[in-house]
C-alpha cells in the first residue's frame, strides 16, 4: 500500500556518509517529498559507527520521516527499542567494516610478498630527454605525448630539473 516517491542507491561504501545519493535523501527527506525510507539493511544505510548512524537515523526523524528495515523487523523507527535494536547493529555494522579493512590490508601483504608491484607505474622517461625536447621548442603535451606519460610527469621532470641546476 505504500507509493515508491524514489530509489536512493549509492554504489560506494558505506563508510561514510559522503555519498551522491546518501546526501540526496537526506535533501529529499528535508524538502518532505516522502514520509519513510526502507533500506535493506542497516549496515546498508550506514557503516559509521553507532553514534554517525543513531544521528542520521535522528535527521531522519527530526524531517518526519520514519525508517524500516526489510532484513531487520525489529529494526523499526515506530518499535519500542528500536534505539537499542539500532545502537548494537550500528557497532556490528562498524566492526564489519574494520574486518573489510584488515582483510584488504592482509590481501596487499600477501600480494607483495608474491612479488606484485602495486600502485601507480612509475615513469621511465629519462628526465634528460625531457629537457632536450623542451629545448627543441616542444610543448609539455607534445613531449607528454611523445615520451607516453602524463603532463604532469613532465613538468616534474622540468621542475627537477631547474631545482638541481
Amino acid at each position: 500500500g505504500l507509493q515508491i516517491v524514489k530509489e536512493y542507491v549509492d554504489h560506494a561504501t558505506g563508510g561514510n556518509g559522503n555519498r551522491d545519493q546518501f546526501k540526496a535523501m537526506f535533501d529529499g527527506a528535508m524538502k518532505h517529498r516522502f514520509s519513510l525510507v526502507i533500506f535493506f539493511a542497516l549496515d546498508r544505510l550506514s557503516r559509521e559507527g553507532t553514534l554517525r548512524t543513531l544521528e542520521y537515523l535522528q535527521k531522519l526523524s527530526a524531517c518526519g520521516v520514519a525508517y524500516k528495515s526489510l532484513t531487520e523487523p525489529y529494526l523499526d523507527s515506530m518499535g519500542a527499542f528500536s534505539e537499542v535494536v539500532i545502537s548494537l547493529l550500528a557497532c556490528v555494522a562498524r566492526q564489519e567494516k574494520v574486518r573489510i579493512g584488515e582483510r584488504t590490508v592482509a590481501g596487499l601483504l600477501r600480494a607483495r610478498a608474491e612479488g606484485k608491484i602495486l600502485g601507480r607505474p612509475k615513469v621511465v622517461s629519462s628526465p634528460k630527454r625531457v629537457i632536450e625536447l623542451r629545448r627543441e621548442g616542444m610543448t609539455l603535451t607534445a613531449i607528454a605525448a611523445e615520451l607516453s606519460v602524463s603532463e604532469s610527469s613532465v613538468y616534474r621532470a622540468l621542475r627537477s630539473s631547474q631545482q638541481t641546476a
